[in-house]
């Protein structure tokens, strides 16, 4: 661990729980990643002190120094990981969520799902400044299905899930209507699609307002079913 090529995304692993570290750590290094760990916030301070991080993923909850503390620890001497961090949780507090109001930052809960944790690195990342983005053209063919669907965003702490309709689809790509705020590209959410009482992970790739509703492009991060009395398609 903490081998480092140029080419890499480098990280921070900070959590107190040595297992936890090995196996996260294991598979972040698979996914393509240059992986450093601590096991506290004053050790991840000396390594932020002597290196440059793409993204830090810290454990909230750590003995010597909470991660709340340590954010702040951070940005102080290093303003640009401001944006660059993602907290692990057993389970957020009040305190937490006000934390995570306040600056922003992204957290998963404990036990972390390996999927979701690659997704929101990805998303972080990668995320885009702008709301809205040139609609990219998916290479597989794309269906008219209209189907009644819901979209969840990623945050243990919005439990109420925009309701939305699917207007086409691929294999791994779908094109919503929906009502509500504008959803961010990059942006990782749950498509549950009631028809089929299936719930996706996906990606938000553009998004834009189409009238009185917002119109949106979502990659998933599993194949869709595709009804094979489905014939009629879409020119990509």
């Amino acid at each position: 661990m903490g081998s480092y090529h140029p080419k890499k995304k480098r990280l921070l692993l900070v959590d107190d729980e040595a297992t936890l570290r090995m196996v996260i750590s294991e598979i972040l290094s698979e996914a393509g990643y240059a992986v450093d760990i601590a096991e506290s916030g004053k050790d991840a301070l000396k390594k932020i002190n002597g290196n440059n991080y793409n993204l830090i993923i810290s454990d909230m909850n750590m003995p010597d120094m909470s991660g709340m503390a340590f954010y702040h620890s951070v940005i102080k001497n290093t303003p640009q990981l401001k944006k660059r961090f993602l907290f692990l949780t057993g389970g957020p507090t009040d305190a937490m969520l006000s934390f995570i109001e306040e600056t922003n930052c992204k957290y998963l809960t404990k036990p972390v799902k390996m999927l979701e944790l690659l997704s929101q690195i990805d998303a972080i990342l990668n995320k885009d400044s702008a709301w809205t983005i040139a609609e990219e053209k998916r290479t597989e063919e794309r269906f008219h299905w209209s189907m009644d669907c819901s979209i969840l965003e990623n945050k243990a702490h919005l439990k109420t899930p925009f309701i939305a309709r699917v207007e086409d689809a691929s294999t791994h790509g779908a094109k919503i209507r929906y009502l509500g705020k504008p959803l961010a590209p990059a942006t990782i959410v749950s498509l549950y699609i009631m028809n089929l009482n299936l719930q996706i992970p996906a990606k938000i790739m553009w998004s834009k307002i189409s009238g009185a509703n917002n119109l949106a492009g979502l990659r998933l991060t599993e194949p869709i079913p595709i009804p094979v009395t489905m014939n009629s398609g879409i020119t990509p």
